[in-house]
């Protein structure tokens, strides 16, 4: 089983090699990456973001609800607060598995898509966070080897962005 589990991931981090090197927009190698790193934690929703100018909130790139409805206006940038501006702070991923019932719901906003548990990976140049991987709702909550993985996707999407920088 833990073999087969090795195999998954060195597959699923071939993959983002290839994302990074066929797409030069920076939204579609993240796409890419983000869609392998759900599916191999298994999580059913989440998105990528990036900082904004002031470094004060996060811009969505895209969102997956993971089926569950979602009224918020995802073209409003979201503040840098609770769990998430930890993960800035701290620059390593973080993971909440009773967030439903933890203190971090106090930053939900109305409408916001249900979320049982999250996990976030912050994308990191030269140890500063420029954005992250927000993932959510996994079936039996997120496990450090879930981390260990979400910092390599991460790794993955900051090469697609220095990329598209240049």
């Amino acid at each position: 089983m833990e073999s087969e589990q090795r195999l998954l991931e060195t597959s699923a981090m071939s993959e983002c090699s290839k994302a990074v090197l066929i797409h030069s927009e920076f939204e579609q190698a993240a796409r890419v990456i983000f869609d392998l790193a759900k599916n191999l934690i298994g999580a059913t929703a989440g998105y990528v973001a990036l900082l904004n100018e002031d470094g004060m909130k996060n811009e969505v790139l895209f969102l997956e609800a993971g089926g569950h409805p979602c009224t918020v206006d995802l073209s409003l940038p979201m503040p840098i607060r609770g769990l998430r501006a930890r993960s800035y702070r701290t620059g390593e991923v973080v993971f909440e598995n009773s967030f439903s019932i933890s203190k971090w719901m106090a930053f939900m906003p109305k409408g916001h898509v249900t979320l049982d548990n999250v996990m976030f990976a912050p994308l990191k140049i030269d140890g500063k966070a420029y954005g992250l991987i927000g993932l959510a709702n996994k079936i039996g909550g997120f496990t450090e080897n879930d981390a260990r993985m979400a910092t390599e996707f991460g790794k993955f999407t900051v090469i697609a962005l220095e990329k598209a920088w240049q």
